[in-house]
């Protein structure tokens, strides 16, 4: 099927209302969410399926961290909604690169604590983990200190996770 020459338009008006950005963000949330009280679910079960419960583990991360990186897009488009332009992100309109966290965060939002800095940090890692197989880059597998950062979990990431993205979200104005 081709495009017609609206197409581009449309979804420039529809990627540069912040709104777009704000919906997507609280669905991954959700998701994130609905996947740890399945692990939460699995983990008091007799026998769980190794796969489902790993799964579970690596998407909830995966999901959390997209939410997070959807919530800061969506201040940045409603700083500047020509990041959105000719169907598509403008190239470079993310200096640390589209899927970055910690970087970006800091610079939207005033006082992280060294626990968020943390799990941001953690986040980073699973945009790429959540998505491939393997990562780019090997080192990310062979680093001790990485490697228990992301195999562990604290008490509490989930609801950082959410007040994190709801601090984000609340930097974006409302129409």
């Amino acid at each position: 099927m081709s495009s017609t020459s609206s197409q581009p338009s449309h979804h420039d008006h529809y990627a540069r209302d912040p709104a777009t950005w704000v919906q997507d963000a609280r669905r991954h949330l959700a998701v994130a969410e609905l996947l740890v009280r399945r692990m939460d679910e699995l983990r008091g079960a007799p026998s769980r399926d190794f796969y489902e419960f790993s799964g579970c583990f690596y998407s909830s991360y995966f999901h959390a961290s997209v939410a997070i990186e959807t919530a800061y897009k969506a201040i940045l488009i409603s700083r500047d909604p020509a990041i959105i332009e000719n169907g598509g992100i403008r190239r470079g309109a993310f200096p640390q690169g589209g899927h970055k966290l910690l970087a970006p965060v800091s610079q939207l939002v005033a006082q992280l604590s060294d626990d968020e800095r943390y799990l941001l940090a953690k986040l980073e890692d699973y945009v790429e983990l959540g998505r491939y197989s393997v990562p780019k880059d090997g080192d990310k597998l062979t680093d001790p200190s990485r490697m228990d950062r992301l195999r562990n979990a604290g008490l509490d990431e989930m609801g950082q996770i959410r007040r994190l993205v709801e601090r984000l979200l609340a930097e974006v104005p409302k129409p």
